[in-house]
């Protein structure tokens, strides 16, 4: 019974960031403006954050839910979380009423750093179920973040333009 509670925690918390993550790629030149609209980083840093965090949401989501390599991809989905609460928290504190650009157009409010703190819980409990074994796991990793990389220089160049 534990167990599959814990497998339903790995798969909401990856299912989550799958949606974010693709909600984001296609739509990379908002994501840019939502990036700038926290006024943490500059254009240029706002232009890589931009391509980069749509596909290593998607990809560390999918892997996640997939439980492919659980430990690391949660310990990926956490730093993600812990990143956005900041530059959410930051944007509260300095009373800026950005766009949080979490996929949806909903402008940043303390909600959403009780929505971070639950999916960060999902996350450690999902990380600590039992994976299915793959073989070849370490390959399926590999050309997880090959995907990443091609899709992030895509966008980069697409926000560039």
């Amino acid at each position: 019974m534990l167990g599959s509670l814990l497998v339903i925690a790995r798969m909401c918390a990856g299912g989550f960031f799958v949606w974010t993550g693709s909600a984001k790629l296609s739509r990379s030149r908002r994501f840019w403006s939502q990036i700038m609209g926290y006024k943490i980083v500059g254009p240029r840093q706002a232009r890589f954050l931009a391509a980069m965090l749509p596909p290593v949401e998607f990809v560390a989501g999918l892997f996640f839910a997939a439980g492919l390599w659980p430990a690391g991809t949660g310990c990926v989905l956490l730093l993600l979380l812990a990143a956005f609460t900041v530059a959410i928290a930051s944007s509260l504190l300095r009373g800026l009423g950005n766009d949080c650009g979490c996929a949806g157009s909903d402008r940043v409010s303390p909600i959403l750093i009780v929505r971070n703190v639950v999916l960060a819980s999902l996350a450690v409990a999902g990380m600590s179920s039992a994976a299915p074994a793959y073989s070849g796991e370490i390959i399926v990793v590999a050309c997880g973040c090959l995907l990443v990389v091609a899709i992030s220089s895509h966008s980069y160049r697409a926000i560039g333009r």
